[in-house]
C-alpha cells in the first residue's frame, strides 16, 4: 500500500509472493528492522500472515515529504536459500495546500476599518513560520499583510492595511 501519495497516519502493509515466516512469529510486534525508510520513520513491525508484514509508525508522518522504503535482508531470516529481488519503494505524503480563503471588511480592536484575509490550509502549521512563506499580490504588486493569528493552526488570519475601500474589484494572487 506504499504507492504514490500515502496518508500521514496509518499502517503500511508489505505483501510477499511467498511465505517468509513460520506461524510462531505471527501477531508479535517487534522492533526488528525489516524495512528501512529514508528519511527515517520510527515504528514497529508485525507479521500478520506468513507473507504479510505490517509496519506501524509511532507518529504521524510530516506533510509534503518524499520517502524511500528498502526491504532489508532481515526478512529472509526464517527462509533458506532465498534472495531479495525487490526494488526500493518510493512514496510521499500529500502536499500542503490552501483549502479555502475568505476576504472581507472588518474592524480592528482599535476600531479601524480594514480588510481581513483568512487562509485555511490542509494541515496544521506553525503560523508565524508559515506566514513568511506566503506571497500575496494584486495586479503583480505585493500587498502588505499583517499577521493576526498565532500558534499552531490550519487557519491564518491577516489584516491588509493598505487596501482602501476605493480599491474596487481587487483580485488577489496567493502563493506558497
Amino acid at each position: 500500500n506504499l504507492d504514490g501519495v500515502v496518508p500521514k497516519q496509518g499502517n503500511f502493509t508489505f505483501t510477499f509472493d511467498e511465505e517468509m515466516v513460520p506461524d510462531s512469529v505471527l501477531g508479535v510486534w517487534e522492533k526488528t528492522k525489516y524495512v528501512s525508510f529514508e528519511p527515517e520513520i520510527k515504528g514497529e513491525f508485525k507479521w500478520i500472515s506468513a507473507n504479510e508484514l505490517v509496519f506501524s509508525p509511532v507518529q504521524k508522518l510530516p506533510p509534503a515529504t518524499e520517502f524511500t522504503a528498502e526491504v532489508e535482508n532481515e526478512v529472509l531470516k526464517y527462509t533458506k536459500g532465498k534472495k531479495l529481488n525487490i526494488d526500493d519503494i518510493k512514496f510521499q505524503t500529500a502536499l500542503l495546500s490552501i483549502s479555502n480563503t475568505k476576504v472581507f471588511w472588518t474592524k480592528t480592536d482599535a476600531g479601524a476599518e480594514v480588510v481581513k484575509l483568512t487562509i485555511e490550509l490542509s494541515e496544521i502549521v506553525d503560523v508565524a513560520d508559515f506566514a513568511k512563506q506566503i506571497d500575496l499580490k494584486s495586479n503583480g504588486e505585493n500587498i502588505k499583510k499583517d499577521l493576526i493569528s498565532s500558534g499552531q493552526s490550519a487557519t491564518l488570519d491577516f489584516y491588509l492595511p493598505d487596501v482602501k475601500k476605493s480599491d474596487d474589484d481587487l483580485v488577489f494572487d496567493i502563493s506558497l
